[in-house]
């Protein structure tokens, strides 16, 4: 039976979701992990496994005492050199790859959705980035205000403590605001 390896393309895409889900919270049963595996056309075991082996390299985690998996590929650890720390590229070209394997444009992704019933025009810019930005915040604080502990994620702001329009470097102090 031949191996099905993980291209370079679906790794970077598992890091998008490695970022989008509180460790804590990633399992095969997550509908996150659910929603991903199908895009990629793997199970959501084979997806939270990738998971699972990109926190092994997450020093974050090693500060709280958790390792993660033991064993990884050497394309784990080339995905997290290349664009840990470098978030707007992660950003960029994963939901770009997320885009190609749902055959949609980038603009299409992750778009809300309304409660049935309701209707709403809205024309605005939108930085492509910015509903990664808030998910990987939201994940950052396991999905609680981290001054407030509120855990309604629908009150929560992800905020740059610069506007981002003013310092568009990512490294600034991330912090999570309550409408």
């Amino acid at each position: 039976m031949a191996q099905n390896l993980w291209t370079k393309e679906e790794t970077i895409i598992a890091f998008n979701v490695y970022c989008k889900i509180p460790f804590k919270s990633s399992s095969k049963t997550n509908p996150l992990v659910i929603k991903y595996a199908k895009i990629l056309g793997r199970s959501s075991s084979a997806l939270n496994m990738k998971i699972g082996n990109f926190g092994r390299l997450d020093p974050d985690l090693k500060k709280q005492g958790i390792t993660g998996l033991v064993n990884g590929s050497k394309l784990e650890e080339e995905v997290w050199n290349e664009f840990n720390g470098n978030w707007d590229k992660l950003v960029f070209q994963s939901e770009k790859l997320l885009a190609k394997f749902q055959n949609k444009k980038v603009e299409e992704i992750e778009m809300n959705s309304f409660p049935e019933g309701r209707e709403n025009f809205v024309s605005t810019k939108v930085r492509v980035n910015q509903n990664f930005f808030r998910n990987m915040i939201l994940s950052s604080y396991n999905m609680k205000c981290c001054i407030t502990g509120l855990c309604f994620t629908e009150l929560l702001v992800a905020s740059h403590i610069k506007p981002w329009s003013v310092d568009k470097k990512i490294e600034q102090i991330l912090i999570m605001d309550y409408v």
